[in-house]
């Protein structure tokens, strides 16, 4: 009972295998009888080179009578094989009544079906095991023969349909190695002008075309952001091989086709990249057989000839070949392959299949379908901020509020993604086709975080607030291995890291220490069980309790794990209760790296948002090279060692989580400043007092257009603000109007900032009424000025600005004020002058005895010649009886 009918390598059947269990002689007598039933052509008498190979080989036993060897079970495995030829000699004599079809079917009678595809030029099988082509053969008006497969060549690996050393089908993916993974294999059309397939494996993808009357199968492969490499194998003119074994090489110097040509038949195969993406790496040969290899990323097209063709001239030029690589360019746009939604960050990540460019990325062209029926309940607002920076396989969209609203209402078990055409266009300037509710692209809900756990070091989640440690442009690995910053953030649910940085065929690693100075932990972790890496720690205190290890080799098995250290030896893996994300493939460019999102609970046991009083944390990162038990740290460590060589670590980063000792982590400053209230001030109805709910930054507070005084009734009726002033509380801004105000005005406030880290700022549009003097009333008021002096508006200016400044002294305000003029108070003597920058005077524009209260004066930017002076800075000084104030401005020409 051969294995691969579904045999249990013992001669027995297996039958959680599936396959017919047939055995040699039932195989043997249905291969003899398919061959009988053939025409006689080409094909047939290579299925006959099959059948009789691998039988006489299964005669050659070693003891008469006793067990059959395994090198012989490996010739009797593949009698089957001869199937194929007799199917394919009476499509060859023209049988068939379809001139293309795709099925599938049990064609080589091992009791599993094959995927068939097949026009009047060519007819190809394909294995569901890797999704090879195993046999491809060809027809013409005066030819069939074989182009791939060479079934009586010695098998030396394998008794089933897998590749060896001397058969290797045709789109053989060995790198990654998929070649022997079983793909699903589905027939998209299976009749008409152009019939077509499609084979998938994890996140490969590989559609099969084949066309009415064109001698090549073409083909697309859909891989992601890592190199896959592909090969395939040729043995073109299977019987002539046999007897002659000759082949030519097919080479251009551009590398737009290669392959094998059989000098005696002209039986071709050739793999035609043209402009389609794909890349050649290198030929193979083997008994009767010579390959090449080639590999490509993100979505990329070829063509595999079979048939005829020309002889090549003296440049090795075959001129069909070249005709069909002048044709293949990148037409194929961008497919989306997945999509998630993070609502406790408001972001949709949309991955597609190759490189989309960002900035030409169209918000409005995404929406979202609830049930399926292909009508969008949500599309995306214009107002939809696209975070990438640069071009990659994902966009990250970051809704605004309404929409993210809109989104959570849905059923979020039922979401997929819609796309118009013309949303996203690769770097070759296709756009995507729609994607619709029957492509099924499903819309998953990630973790409710605070931070995006997506593997992308997001600059407006990971800033200068949450940087730990800065390390950048110091690895000894060069700057493809190199740790670049490590941060740290938190909310009541989760502590959050995030190593920044890249790694290439390396991997890093992160340690914890939940109580610095505590009995916890170890402080050797050369013998711990997993990723060890030859670890010691001699930074006081440190002694790590927990270990985060990312595995990055750009491949099919990167991986990150989280453990806790359970002895020195010991490390248990809790990857399952942590969130993270990881960019081996380097996606994101130089904002790639590892996230991780460590609930609370899970340091502490103590349960959600709470920790021990006054708790703190240690953490350090190191680069290591694998594998274990010999690979070690080295090469850079985040903070960097004080006087220690790698893999020993003598320094770590240290923060505390509960300032206040309370029992819960410190939550940071995310709230924005609000309005509190907003009144004229007692001295002078040009003056507004604004009270905010906490401290404010100092440069958004006294900029002056941040605010927006205008009359409720007529809002278009708006007054001027000449100038903001932050007074001492650093909680309270007055402003200055360019002329008075009474009752009935409003102010809105936008892009004031609070002295937070995060620098939040109030929402934009913030309104107020503005109130009567918190003193009085608009009646009359006597009033006392302090002496002020106020920054000129506008600044930088040209070719004119005005200075406001306010003369000290006590008077009855009058309920208003416009240049002093209801003032009834002594006056006192001013000068206002403006100098250079070598202190030399310029122009006076106030010398005299003035009112007390506030005043304005213009300066046209002339001297007190009347001529006008270069562009500089300048300085304006008051001078009164009780001070002399300054400030600086700038004209510029």
């Amino acid at each position: 009972m051969p294995y691969a009918n579904g045999g249990d390598g013992n001669g027995n059947c297996d039958p959680s295998r599936g396959g017919n269990c047939k055995n040699f002689g039932t195989i043997w007598n249905d291969a003899y009888n398919a061959l009988m039933a053939a025409p006689d052509n080409n094909i047939s008498q290579a299925g006959w080179y099959v059948l009789m190979t691998n039988l006489h080989e299964t005669g050659w036993h070693d003891y008469m009578g006793g067990p059959i060897s395994g090198w012989e079970l490996n010739y009797s495995g593949h009698i089957k094989n001869a199937c194929i030829y007799a199917e394919a000699a009476h499509w060859a004599n023209g049988e068939y009544a379809n001139t293309t079809g795709a099925y599938l079917a049990d064609i080589d009678d091992d009791g599993y079906r094959e995927l068939v595809i097949h026009n009047d030029r060519v007819f190809a099988v394909f294995d569901s095991i890797g999704a090879r082509a195993t046999n491809i053969f060809a027809k013409g008006s005066d030819y069939n023969f074989s182009i791939v497969g060479v079934d009586n060549a010695y098998w030396s690996g394998t008794q089933a349909d897998y590749n060896d050393v001397n058969h290797v089908g045709a789109f053989s993916d060995v790198g990654p190695n998929y070649q022997h993974s079983v793909y699903d294999m589905h027939v998209v059309q299976g009749s008409g002008s152009t019939v077509e397939a499609v084979f998938s494996y994890g996140g490969l993808r590989k559609t099969v075309k084949l066309s009415a009357g064109e001698p090549y199968l073409d083909v697309a492969y859909e891989v992601g952001s890592t190199n896959q490499y592909i090969q395939s194998g040729f043995s073109p003119g299977l019987v002539d091989l046999v007897w002659n074994a000759q082949m030519s090489r097919i080479w251009v110097s551009d590398a737009a086709y290669m392959g094998q040509r059989n000098p005696d038949n002209a039986a071709t195969a050739a793999l035609v990249l043209g402009q389609g993406g794909a890349s050649h790496n290198f030929d193979f040969s083997a008994r009767i057989m010579k390959g090449d290899e080639i590999y490509g990323s993100g979505v990329f097209e070829f063509l595999l000839y079979a048939g005829k063709t020309t002889a090549p001239d003296a440049n090795g030029e075959i001129a069909e070949l070249r005709s069909l690589s002048n044709a293949l360019n990148d037409t194929i746009g961008p497919g989306a392959v997945s999509s998630i939604y993070y609502p406790g960050t408001n972001r949709l990540k949309i991955t597609f299949n190759q490189i989309v460019q960002y900035s030409n990325f169209v918000v409005t062209g995404v929406s979202v379908d609830e049930n399926d029926d292909g009508v969008p309940e949500l599309t995306l607002s214009s107002a939809t901020q696209v975070l990438e920076t640069s071009n990659g396989y994902t966009i990250t969209l970051e809704l605004t509020i309404s929409d993210a609203d809109s989104l959570e209402n849905l059923d979020k078990n039922s979401l997929e993604l819609l796309l118009a055409s013309h949303t996203a266009e690769d770097l070759a300037g296709n756009w995507n086709n729609p994607v619709t509710n029957t492509d099924d692209i499903k819309i998953y809900y990630g973790a409710e975080t605070s931070v995006t756990i997506d593997g992308f070091i997001d600059t407006e989640e990971w800033n200068v607030c949450t940087m730990a440690v800065a390390d950048s442009n110091d690895s000894q690995w060069t700057a493809a291995n190199e740790i670049d910053a490590l941060y740290v953030t938190w909310d009541s649910t989760y502590i959050y890291f995030a190593i920044d940085g890249k790694v290439s065929n390396n991997s890093w690693l992160l340690y914890f220490d939940t109580d610095p100075g505590g009995p916890n932990g170890e402080t050797d972790l050369a013998s711990i069980n997993y990723w060890e890496r030859g670890t010691t720690f001699t930074s006081p205190g440190f002694r790590c309790d927990y270990q985060y290890g990312c595995y990055q080799h750009q491949g099919q098995y990167d991986s990150d794990s989280f453990f806790r250290i359970v002895s020195s030896t010991e490390a248990v893996d809790i990857s399952d209760s942590v969130l993270t994300a990881f960019d081996s493939m380097h996606d994101y460019g130089d904002l790639g790296g590892s996230e991780i999102a460590v609930p609370w609970d899970l340091f502490y046991h103590m349960g959600p948002d709470s920790v021990p009083v006054g708790a703190r944390i240690s953490i350090v990162a190191s680069l290591c090279w694998d594998p274990e038990p010999d690979g070690e740290l080295g090469g850079d460590s985040a903070p960097n060692n004080i006087s220690a060589t790698l893999p020993t670590i003598d320094n770590v980063y240290t923060f505390t989580v509960d300032a206040d000792n309370d029992g819960k982590p410190d939550t940071p400053d995310h709230t924005p400043p609000v309005l509190v209230s907003a009144n004229r001030d007692a001295s002078s109805d040009s003056l507004v007092n604004v009270e905010f709910s906490e401290p404010l930054d100092s440069v958004s507070a006294e900029t002056a257009s941040n605010y927006n005084v205008y009359q409720h009734s007529v809002p278009s009726n708006t007054v001027a603000v000449a100038g903001a002033v932050l007074q001492s509380d650093r909680k309270t801004v007055q402003l200055i109007l360019e002329r008075t105000i009474g009752s009935g005005y409003d102010l809105s406030v936008s892009f004031v900032a609070d002295t937070s880290c995060y620098h939040n700022e109030i929402e934009p549009g913030s309104t107020i009424a503005i109130g009567n003097p918190v003193t009085g009333d608009d009646g009359n008021r006597v009033v006392s000025y302090p002496g002020r002096l106020y920054q000129n508006y506008p600044n930088p200016f040209n070719p004119s600005t005005v200075i406001m400044f306010e003369v000290p002294g006590r008077a009855d305000a009058g309920g208003a004020l416009d240049e002093g003029k209801s003032f009834v108070a002594s006056n006192v003597h001013v000068n206002l002058s403006i100098y250079d920058a070598n202190g030399r005077v310029v122009r006076r524009l106030v010398s005299g005895d003035i009112s007390p209260g506030l005043h304005r004066v213009n300066w046209d930017g002339r001297n007190d010649k009347g001529v006008a002076v270069a562009t500089g800075i300048y300085f304006y000084r008051l001078t009164t009886p009780i001070s002399s104030m300054t400030r600086k401005m700038v004209l510029i020409r």
